[in-house]
């Protein structure tokens, strides 16, 4: 006759809190930060016999029933969440879009200036220019801009995909300037443009997802992603938070795509990586980039890199942090850079970095961008110009004038100092060379009218840097998965966008962000909708 004896017996592993992250390794720069739960908590009941010894786990972050699923869960509704949404739904997936914000368009892709680089494409701008470029040159220059610290592979197929996302967005409607303009950190001209900037692109791809009734999840916030085992196993779904704050558990049959930013917004994650820009104001919309996603990603195993590379926007706002500013407009070359002792400090076509670091330099940390009438009427990847200075000029954070003398007066800036920077610089645009600080794009336009600062009413705006990008996140490979601290692929785990890292190194060049976006979001959608069905 046989015995049976039945003891429960719960094991508990401490949780590690949200605030920590990263406190052992994570203080390394760019290295793998704790994730929150080192172990999930495991139920076992042990089941005795005279024969046997039988072991059943019970895993309390296993759903007992799924509420929804579908085929490729897609998380976040920016451009790399929507762009992967289109590709995988072409490739026959069921797609859900889970989205934190109130509605689609309240994201860094629609109040970005809309410029994406590619050394080619089916509108042949760089023909049309004579402009030489190539896959190799392009390439280079993102491996220099980032100081080499980027992944090549990443960046070759980046680089290699280029071409090919301008086409996908001229094919779904997506207007681009019939010009090609540069970007700080390139050799030649190659960034494309597009007529509306971030919010016409971003409105063409909802089209998108709108035509092939792809479904959508406003205000929906993933709390958790739910993997088989507490770091082992293919991921299985996520959890979710709703408006109301209720739980949903949502299963993804074929893979997950993480595509919710980087952590801009994160004041937790930017003091624990980059302290030195901890308090700094963001151009990203509020609610956005505040990085529970990645943390999400992290307690189930993912790894992280390049958490320390974080990138400030030269000149902003002075007083909002925001990009929606004239002064902005000095990042592709229109007008030029000056601090209070009315002189030029840095070439204004520089890496983002150099000229972040060069405005902080300067006295009371801030510098103008200075503009004339016809050049101010060409900055509109913000908005309307004429609006957008009204407002900073009502703000006292931006001057208008008709000659340079009463301009200087009104900025509080060096008139002398002024007066003769500008008629250097208007030399140095006849000559087409400039010798203080050898700007790129001289050479290529000597005698350009546009470049010249001549054509009154004047303008100097305020601007300061403020946090705008993350080039840290996620280790994913060429194929877009996500890899887990030991390197290997974690199974249906997909990200793309600026949630990932190892792209840009330690700089990110203008109009790569959207070029990664598109063509990563693309990579993840293909790929994760190729997925065997659970």
């Amino acid at each position: 006759m046989s015995a049976e004896k039945k003891v429960s017996r719960r094991t508990v592993v401490g949780t590690i809190a949200a605030g920590i992250i990263g406190l052992i390794v994570g203080g390394v720069a760019g290295s793998q930060a704790f994730p929150r739960e080192v172990t999930k908590e495991v139920e076992r009941t042990v089941t005795t016999t005279r024969t046997e010894t039988k072991v059943e786990e019970v895993k309390p972050w296993l759903p007992a029933k799924w509420d929804m699923e579908a085929d490729v869960i897609i998380v976040g509704g920016g451009g790399a969440g929507l762009a992967a949404a289109i590709t995988a739904h072409d490739e026959g997936a069921k797609v859900l879009i889970i989205e934190k914000m109130p509605q689609l368009g309240l994201c860094n892709t629609a109040v970005s200036g809309g410029i994406i680089n590619a050394w080619s494409s089916k509108l042949k701008l760089q023909e049309k220019q004579g402009i030489k470029d190539s896959l190799e040159l392009q390439y280079n220059d993102l491996l220099k801009s980032g100081d080499y610290m980027g992944d090549p592979e990443l960046i070759r197929t980046l680089v290699e995909n280029a071409p090919s996302v301008i086409d996908f967005l001229v094919d779904i409607g997506v207007p681009f300037a019939d010009t090609l303009t540069m970007s700080g950190g390139q050799s030649v001209p190659r960034t494309h443009s597009v007529i509306g900037g971030g919010a016409a692109l971003h409105n063409a791809l909802k089209k998108e997802v709108e035509k092939r009734g792809i479904q959508v999840l406003l205000e929906h916030k993933v709390t958790n992603i739910i993997r088989e085992e507490a770091n082992g196993g293919r991921i299985l779904g996520v959890k979710v938070e709703t408006a109301d704050g209720k739980a949903k558990y949502i299963k993804a049959k074929k893979a997950v795509v993480l595509t919710a930013g980087g952590f801009c917004r994160s004041d937790l994650l930017v003091r624990r990586h980059a302290p030195r820009f901890a308090g700094f104001p963001s151009t990203n919309v509020p609610g956005t980039t505040t990085g529970e996603v990645l943390i999400a990603a992290m307690d189930v195993g993912a790894a992280v890199r390049g958490m320390d590379y974080v990138q400030l926007w030269p000149m902003c706002d002075y007083e909002t942090g925001s990009l929606v500013t004239i002064a902005a407009g000095t990042e592709t070359g229109i007008g030029i850079m000056v601090n209070t002792n009315g002189k030029r400090f840095v070439e204004e076509l520089e890496r983002r970095d150099v000229r972040r670091d060069a405005v902080l330099a300067q006295p009371g940390g801030f510098a103008f961008a200075i503009v004339d009438d016809k050049q101010l009427k060409t900055i509109k990847a913000f908005g309307d110009p004429e609006t957008i200075i009204a407002d900073q000029i009502k703000r006292g954070v931006a001057f208008k004038a008709d000659t340079i003398e009463e301009l200087a007066a009104l900025a509080g800036i060096n008139p002398d100092n002024l007066v003769e920077t500008v008629n250097n610089w208007n030399r140095y645009v006849d000559e087409g060379y400039d010798p203080e600080f050898k700007r790129r794009d001289l050479p290529m336009k000597k005698g350009d009218p546009m470049l010249k600062i001549d054509t009154p009413p004047f303008y100097a705006i305020k601007g300061r840097p403020s946090l705008h990008h993350t080039m840290g996140g996620l280790h994913i490979n060429t194929k877009a998965q996500v890899l887990d601290v030991e390197g290997k692929v974690i199974p249906g785990l997909y990200a793309a966008g600026e949630i990932t890292g190892g792209i840009h190194g330690t700089n990110r060049i203008g109009g790569n962000a959207l070029l990664d976006i598109i063509a990563f979001g693309r990579i993840a959608g293909r790929n994760a909708a190729r997925e065997v069905s659970m």
